[in-house]
């Protein structure tokens, strides 16, 4: 699912998108599904956000694209659906074929859960990409099932910056399919918040892996 919106004073020449992954209500403090550090996240993106709109850098971001997960009542993903199974659970769907980890219910289409955190700056949206909408597939990624792909390269984008919630999965999944297609990937450490803070370390070296850019906020502004 794809919503496009208008796309004044971008330079058209740019070639970065940051992509925000998930930093929706049920995902931060007092979500049903509550990543520590999420506020925290927030701010580094609001300041990252803010830096490049002050022009106080010399470049811009040509797209700006939020993902959101919006999964359905009694979605694959949810614990509640399944007798003698909890959240955080992992079970085998479609003859073993499938490993499917188990979730509170989390994000419901038009929920307050799913909305955007309201302390994240939304002053700017070119691509509002929705996520896990089919009651039988889960999707981490926001490239898995959307346009998002079709939509970068159609705006010539080469480099992609990837912040958000929850790094432990989906911002991996989402930086390891723009690496699958071909961008330049850089995930910012400090804009993001995981579910499993101990096995954080261990989720940005496959990162670095497979070719993304594991970086802080700081580090990469005074690089470009």
């Amino acid at each position: 699912m794809l919503w496009c919106f208008g796309m004044e004073n971008v330079d058209e020449s740019g070639r970065i998108a940051l992509i925000v992954v998930d930093v929706q209500n049920d995902f931060c403090d007092g979500g049903s599904l509550a990543v520590s550090g999420s506020l925290g996240a927030i701010e580094s993106i609001n300041t990252l956000l803010q830096t490049e709109r002050n022009g106080t850098i010399p470049w811009r971001f040509h797209t700006i694209v939020y993902s959101s997960d919006w999964h359905p009542p009694k979605h694959v993903s949810f614990a509640s659906r399944y007798q003698q199974h909890e959240p955080f659970d992992t079970i085998e769907l479609h003859d073993g074929k499938v490993q499917q980890k188990l979730w509170p219910d989390h994000c419901i289409q038009d929920s307050f859960g799913a909305e955007l955190h309201e302390n994240l700056d939304t002053e700017r949206i070119d691509l509002l990409i929705k996520k896990g909408t089919e009651s039988e597939a889960d999707a981490y990624s926001a490239f898995h099932g959307t346009v998002l792909a079709q939509e970068l390269n159609s705006r010539k984008i080469q480099n992609v910056v990837i912040v958000g919630i929850a790094t432990d999965v989906c911002v991996k999944a989402t930086a390891i399919d723009a690496v699958h297609h071909q961008f330049a990937t850089t995930v910012l450490t400090d804009c993001c918040a995981a579910v499993d803070k101990l096995n954080e370390a261990f989720v940005f070296q496959e990162m670095e892996s497979v070719g993304i850019n594991v970086t802080t906020l700081s580090s990469w502004i005074q690089s470009k």
